[in-house]
């Protein structure tokens, strides 16, 4: 169960739907709570529940840069500016951009991803506060996949079998594979305080996800007989969702004891258009 922003999120992810474009630069905190939820949000998984929390627009300005730069030709840049747009910080918002790059120690390994983020604020009086945010994360990862390397091999003018030599950069994989996704993720909520104890929130998500893959990998390879088995695959998909959730928080006293109580609703509607070619098995001999 993902959260953003402590309201429900897009439930749908695998490994590839958009997390290996998570960065955590846009985020405030990140908080991981093991076992169901639901007592606590509304929406619950027995297994546990992950809330991002973005940041948030300040009212007083603020601005900084940060750069990195590594090995193997990594390099990585946040831009980070906000502040209010009036005297009073009534009405205010924040930007954040960033890009990271790099490779590995296989010339092969390649890894880029950038992230946009606004969001502007605005204190509807002293109870109500509306925000809306806009997020998007492209990503892109040459040389994914994997393949086996044989561990024997046998030479086939001598028959005589011993030990593979291969060093550390041996990548049995295709140099054109790769997978690229981009992400948009559209937010608007609403904060009422309805007095020093109740408050409800109420938040709406919209996602767009798009992935393109192309592998194509050694799944098994035979040494001793010089022959292989590879599988390709080029795969599109477009993922569409909406969620909405809706928050009642409050406390009040009976019996002599004060009592906790969280009330709402949540749902959400997702399309997930998905194509994919791939073929399997394929022998290569006298590798």
């Amino acid at each position: 169960n993902i959260q953003i922003d402590g309201a429900m999120s897009s439930s749908n992810h695998s490994y590839e739907k958009g997390n290996e474009s998570i960065d955590s630069a846009i985020y405030d905190s990140i908080s991981i709570v093991r076992g169901a939820t639901g007592l606590l949000t509304g929406a619950g998984d027995p297994s546990g529940s992950i809330n991002l929390v973005r940041k948030k627009p300040t009212k007083d300005f603020q601005a900084s840069l940060e750069t990195q730069a590594g090995r193997w030709d990594k390099y990585r840049g946040v831009a980070d500016i906000g502040g209010g747009f009036n005297k009073d910080g009534s009405i205010r918002g924040r930007f954040i951009a960033l890009h990271n790059e790099g490779g590995y120690f296989n010339p092969i390994l390649e890894k880029q991803n950038s992230t946009l983020y606004g969001v502007l604020e605005a204190d509807l009086g002293d109870s109500t506060t509306i925000s809306a945010a806009w997020e998007r994360a492209e990503a892109k990862n040459n040389g994914v996949g994997g393949g086996s390397v044989p561990r024997f091999f046998r030479d086939t003018s001598s028959n005589i079998i011993g030990l593979s030599n291969f060093d550390k950069y041996t990548w049995i994989i295709s140099d054109w594979t790769n997978i690229e996704t981009t992400k948009d993720t559209y937010t608007l909520a609403l904060n009422h305080h309805i007095n020093d104890s109740w408050k409800i929130d109420t938040t709406y998500h919209y996602k767009e996800y798009d992935l393109k893959r192309k592998s194509g990998i050694c799944i098994y390879s035979d040494g001793t007989n010089c022959t292989a088995t590879s599988n390709y695959d080029n795969i599109k998909e477009k993922d569409k969702n909406h969620s909405l959730d809706i928050k009642l928080n409050g406390s009040f006293e009976l019996f002599g004891q004060t009592h906790d109580l969280v009330a709402g609703f949540n749902g959400q509607k997702s399309k997930s258009p998905y194509t994919s070619l791939n073929k399997s098995n394929i022998s290569l001999q006298d590798i």
